[in-house]
């Protein structure tokens, strides 16, 4: 995920999502963006739905087919604070 956010790529982290909880990754993705600064609150709530979605689609959408995504433009990520 450092890789990622440094780079300003998806986190492909957010591919990775948990069996027993489904549709979301392991609580360890929330607080390891959060302290990143790339996400803020809850791990269950909305805003964590509404943030593993969007880099759950830069992800797919990246790295789908060539690599090169299907020339659609991504959704922004938001800087990281303080890195």
């Amino acid at each position: 995920m450092d890789d990622d956010a440094d780079e300003g790529l998806p986190l492909v982290a957010a591919v990775a999502v948990k069996a027993l909880d489904p549709g979301l990754p392991a609580p360890w993705f929330f607080r390891k963006a959060e302290n990143m600064g790339l996400f803020a609150g809850d791990p269950t709530n909305l805003e964590a739905y509404a943030f593993h979605a969007r880099e759950f689609y830069r992800a797919i959408h990246l790295h789908a087919g060539d690599g090169e995504g299907s020339g659609t433009i991504l959704p922004p990520v938001l800087p990281p604070a303080d890195r």
